[in-house]
């Protein structure tokens, strides 16, 4: 079949695929332009998908969470995943999301989630972490492509060197692929020449000038040796003496490990684990000192996503956690909306005003608030 012709048949199938996905969507907010790079990784959610499609499940949380996910090509983004959460941190959610397809996700740059095949995690935060200081440029944010179809990753490694003033040989080898282009997040050159090229065990080589870097790719030699330097408390729990050829080694605060590409892989995917985990700890811990309530003076807060939840049920949270619970005004009686009504939303360290109004925005209506109760009314 010609490319070209392939290319137009399997655009119009995924447009085809998107519109049908679309018509039975719930009311959602307006798609962000990209990553806010102030991600809340310890945000709160829950959520309850029954036969969702899996690419549909990552963006809801990224629009509203504010983040960027990057699908590998390798993933049937359509497969319908069920899971139910509650109040589980935002990253630990989209762990078990991905898992719940078999698949694994990690986040690769503050406000960036790679979801791919659960082996990829690894070697891909191993790739990224050992061309770290290649170039310079490489550390700049690479832009999204233009348009909603699909796109070939040797052309998107093509266009992508173009932009740095840099250029790729040996591309030609590559088997021929294509890549939907919702698929991609705005990463740096660095991760994305990891992300595109790893699917097909594949590595990088950077030859030529600073101010004209060639490209080039290489087998990825999973027996060669590989030494990493981490520090000491991202590495704790870790058995290393449970690995065979492996040494590792204390360095002041931190420890230095060597062993084969394999072995280090899935070392390094432990470690960014170990880490991601401490700083959502952190962030959690942090939360719950300010809104403890025998603090006088604090402003107590909500954060977290509800979904399909009732109003009693979100009555009841906001009494617990807030000190508000909901009523209906007469003026509502006829409308439909009752406390069994179900509603979906996102608190952001909302105060009891703040909750209010994001529940009574999103039924289009009004609401009063009192010392313990808002009472929500016809607009």
């Amino acid at each position: 079949m010609p490319r070209r012709f392939f290319l137009y048949a399997l655009t119009f199938l995924l447009v085809l695929l998107t519109a049908a996905g679309s018509a039975a969507a719930t009311k959602k907010k307006a798609r962000s332009s990209g990553p806010t790079y102030s991600v809340d990784w310890a945000d709160e959610v829950t959520f309850d998908f029954q036969e969702m499609p899996l690419r549909d499940a990552f963006a809801m949380f990224a629009r509203n969470e504010g983040f960027a996910f990057f699908l590998d090509r390798r993933v049937d983004t359509e497969q319908p995943v069920t899971l139910s959460a509650g109040a589980t941190p935002l990253l630990e959610g989209m762990t078990d999301l991905a898992r719940s397809a078999g698949l694994d996700a990690i986040r690769i740059e503050p406000s960036i989630l790679y979801v791919g095949p659960p082996k990829s995690a690894g070697e891909l935060l191993l790739l990224t972490a050992i061309h770290r200081g290649d170039l310079s440029v490489l550390e700049t944010r690479s832009p999204l492509p233009k348009g909603d179809g699909v796109v070939y990753p040797t052309d998107l490694l093509k266009e992508a060197a173009d932009q740095i003033g840099g250029t790729w040989t040996g591309l030609d080898r590559m088997p021929f692929d294509c890549w939907r282009a919702d698929s991609l997040a705005p990463v740096s050159y660095r991760t994305l020449f990891s992300l595109v090229l790893i699917g097909y065990g594949v590595d990088y080589r950077v030859e030529g000038t600073k101010e004209k870097p060639a490209f080039k790719p290489v087998k990825i030699d999973r027996a060669a040796s590989v030494t990493r330097q981490w520090p000491a408390v991202d590495a704790e729990g870790i058995d290393f003496g449970a690995y065979e050829n492996l040494t590792a080694t204390p360095v002041r605060d931190e420890i230095r490990v060597t062993g084969s590409f394999e072995t280090m892989a899935g070392l390094e995917y432990l470690v960014t684990r170990n880490r991601q985990k401490r700083e959502v700890d952190a962030n959690l811990a942090a939360r719950a000192e300010v809104q403890r309530p025998d603090r006088s003076g604090v402003r107590r807060i909500i954060t977290g996503d509800v979904k399909q939840t009732t109003l009693q049920t979100l009555s009841d949270r906001l009494k617990e956690e807030l000190g508000v619970e909901l009523r209906l005004d007469p003026s509502l009686d006829g409308t439909g909306i009752t406390m069994q009504t179900r509603v979906t939303c996102s608190f952001r360290a909302a105060d009891a005003r703040r909750a209010v109004k994001t529940i009574a925005d999103e039924l289009g209506i009004g609401f009063d608030l009192y010392e313990n109760a808002a009472v929500l009314r016809k607009e």
